[in-house]
């Protein structure tokens, strides 16, 4: 079995994915750009949420199995 480590997700690449999948609405172009800026500031906020849940599970299990012998 091998041991591949899971890659973090980088914000900004997720963030530009979401706001890219979003069709345009709104009447005006600021309209757009306030409603694309905002899915952007959210997703990569959920990105570096979820990086840093993930790295604080996986320091957890390395420090159980350390613990553990395994």
């Amino acid at each position: 079995m091998s041991k591949e480590k899971h890659k973090l997700i980088d914000p900004n690449e997720f963030a530009l994915a979401v706001i890219s999948s979003i069709p345009l609405k709104g009447d005006s172009p600021e309209t757009i750009a306030e409603e694309k800026l905002n899915y952007y500031l959210a997703a990569y906020e959920k990105a570096l949420e979820f990086n840093d849940s993930y790295k604080k599970n996986e320091n957890l299990l390395e420090r159980y199995k350390r613990l553990n012998n395994i």
